[in-house]
């Protein structure tokens, strides 16, 4: 009796221990977990990991005397992560529910942080964007304008209102940004301006400012990706290729995940008879989004420009598509 007496107590002991250490690092054991799932691919059930970790984060700052310290800028990080894994997954109306809800508790806690109640706002718009829902996007990137009008600029370039385009790309401050700038900004403001003259079919614009050799390799990547886009429109099939090629072996886009580059270089590769690279180049696109939502935009795009890549069965890749976007 005497030995099964101190094996109950001994398992009761573990038992007390194991809980008692569970309860004050379940946020970092839910957390790293969470890290692990999301670096390799399953973004849905790192998600589920960061809201529990979310979950008792606040329930312990608030209750638990003990916990009173965890910082905001963690809550916010978990924020940044659980979003991370919906975009990730490609489910955009989720993404847009949970940014809605987190900037519905701001509000009504009256919480003051300018700069991520602004972010929340603008990923809002941007995944609206993502959608086609612009009417939706359109009246929070005004808003912002004056924090961050890129996002402005290229929505009016997708609406192909240009009118309103010329008024904020040629404006006295952003073309001080771009000729003058050495940052991100500067660089994601030529290349609109490079967008703008493509969308119009002014090459000889797009030559003129790309003529010269620039230092900042930022813009000499949007340069290149910009004279891809106008090579494909010219049928200079190619040229294009070779650029794209470029982009992808390059040191700053090398392994990159850019989908929009790696799809492009495929129908290229089908443009110029490469047909195997591009039917490999393809499969290995599909294989990268085997983990995605299922009604993903990307995923859906991917099987809408199959029926470039393998035209024999054009139609088939088309009606597949048609119908994913339906549901």
């Amino acid at each position: 009796m005497k030995i099964k007496n101190i094996i109950f107590k001994n398992l009761i002991f573990l038992f007390v221990t194991t809980c008692i250490f569970v309860f004050y690092y379940f946020d970092k054991i839910s957390f790293k977990l969470g890290d692990m799932l999301y670096k390799n691919g399953f973004f849905q059930n790192a998600a589920c990991c960061y809201n529990l970790c979310l979950n008792y984060s606040k329930f312990s700052k608030k209750y638990i005397n003990y916990f009173k310290n965890i910082p905001d800028k963690f809550i916010d990080k978990l924020y940044f992560s659980i979003a991370n894994c919906y975009v990730e997954s490609g489910n955009i109306h989720q993404v847009i529910n949970f940014y809605l809800k987190i900037l519905n508790e701001y509000n009504n806690l009256s919480i003051e942080n300018e700069y991520f109640i602004n972010y929340l706002k603008m990923e809002i718009a941007e995944n609206y964007s993502k959608l086609g829902y612009f009417d939706k996007a359109l009246p929070i990137y005004k808003e912002l304008q004056d924090w961050y009008p890129q996002n402005l600029i290229n929505l009016y370039i997708n609406m192909k209102d240009y009118y309103n385009v010329k008024n904020i790309l040629f404006s006295e401050q952003i073309i001080e940004t771009i000729q003058n700038g050495d940052d991100i900004d500067s660089a994601s403001l030529y290349f609109l301006l490079l967008k703008f003259y493509l969308e119009l079919r002014q090459y000889q614009k797009i030559f003129e400012l790309t003529h010269n050799n620039i230092e900042d390799f930022e813009k000499e990547l949007m340069q290149k990706i910009i004279l891809a886009d106008l090579y494909s429109q010219t049928q200079e099939y190619q040229k294009s290729y070779n650029l794209y090629e470029e982009l992808l072996t390059s040191p700053y886009l090398q392994n990159s995940s850019d989908y929009k580059i790696k799809i492009r270089y495929a129908i290229l590769s089908v443009k110029i008879g490469k047909i195997k690279e591009a039917e490999k180049i393809y499969q290995n696109i599909v294989k990268s989004q085997n983990k995605l939502y299922k009604y993903s935009p990307q995923k859906i795009c991917t099987i809408y420009y199959g029926s470039d890549i393998f035209p024999n069965k054009k139609l088939n890749y088309i009606n597949k598509s048609k119908k994913l976007l339906k549901k």
